[in-house]
């Protein structure tokens, strides 16, 4: 992965010295960022955290579980947690055959994800379907909290403003708050 991030790294550095209509596309910036991401992602330390302050904030929530940590077995490379046993969302037809609702899966997941989102302001930064299943009682598991996001107050704040404003069908409302954020 080191090799291949300062491949893409001087690859990155040549369009934006040389290839005037990448420029704007600000290569360099962005391959800086994809690398810290990326290493931040493979830092296991950072994801048990991530899944322990998960596991804290739906403490309670019985439609969802991230795998419990085993810290003293934890490192910087090393990931020791549960494995969670269910039918993954990449198999709709496996869960259609076990009688689940696909419609009241996706609710109850994006539910999820609204609570991640406006009450916590730390959310799962990569939710596709290979990293959420279906545990037994209709739980959704959720797996590979390496890479998260955070809102602050005033972020989740501008982002409801522009949700109501969507909701009310005023179109200033949603303008206005887009150009703020």
């Amino acid at each position: 992965i080191a090799t291949d991030l300062d491949i893409m790294a001087h690859l990155a550095e040549f369009l934006q010295n040389h290839v005037a209509r990448f420029r704007n596309y600000q290569p360099v910036a962005t391959v800086r960022e994809d690398r810290r991401t990326i290493q931040r992602e493979l830092d296991f330390a950072c994801e048990r955290r991530n899944l322990e302050e998960f596991a804290r904030n739906f403490a309670g929530d019985a439609t969802v579980h991230f795998p419990l940590t085993y810290p003293d077995r934890c490192s910087r490379r090393v990931l020791t947690m549960e494995m969670l046993t269910g039918i993954s969302f990449e198999d709709a037809t496996a869960m259609r055959q076990a009688g689940v609702d696909l419609t009241e899966i996706a609710r109850a997941g994006a539910n999820i994800y609204l609570e991640m989102l406006f009450r916590d302001g730390f959310y799962h930064a990569d939710p596709h379907a290979g990293n959420l299943m279906l545990l037994a009682d209709r739980v959704i598991g959720i797996i590979d909290c390496g890479m998260i996001g955070r809102f602050d107050d005033t972020l989740r704040e501008e982002i409801e403003s522009m949700v109501g404003g969507i909701v009310r069908r005023d179109a200033h409302e949603v303008t206005d708050t887009v150009l703020r954020l």
